[in-house]
């Protein structure tokens, strides 16, 4: 673990301040730490697709990130599109949990393109969402391919 950059947990309370949000005290506390995990453990904490736009500016600042879990939170398609960009950009990420959203198609395909762009990531938990079996076979696919490969 290393050291935060100065100010992370200010960043995301400012965040949040600027979007109207109330901070969510888990993720307030996570980004306050006076070390960085590179885990990180949001699940049940009801963020919300306007929450995790503010998690998302604040992880676009976290050096390296491995695994996070943001299970059953509310999350919707345009906040898993916006956690799909920011996390396209951690290389590092190898475990993800989005279960239990409220994911559809166009979320799931977001999905699929993070697992085409980093092969890295291995592990993945998706069930409970609203996503279409074609589009599921398509990521289990892809997930497949990347614990096929050498790592």
């Amino acid at each position: 673990m290393s050291a935060p950059p100065q100010g992370l947990g200010a960043m995301y309370l400012q965040k949040c301040h600027d979007m109207g949000i109330t901070p969510n005290t888990v993720l307030a506390s996570q980004f306050s730490s006076p070390t960085m995990p590179e885990r990180f453990d949001f699940h049940t904490n009801y963020i919300g697709d306007r929450g995790v736009l503010a998690l998302c500016e604040v992880l676009k600042n976290v050096p390296r990130i491995t695994a996070i879990n943001i299970k059953d939170n509310g999350i919707r398609n345009a906040g898993i599109i916006s956690l799909v960009e920011v996390l396209k950009k951690h290389p590092t990420l190898v475990s993800l949990d989005i279960s239990c959203n409220q994911i559809s198609d166009t979320g799931g395909l977001a999905v699929l393109d993070l697992l085409k762009s980093n092969q890295n990531l291995v592990e993945l938990e998706f069930y409970n969402n609203r996503v279409e079996a074609n589009v599921r076979l398509k990521i289990k696919k892809a997930l497949e391919e990347n614990k096929a490969r050498p790592h």
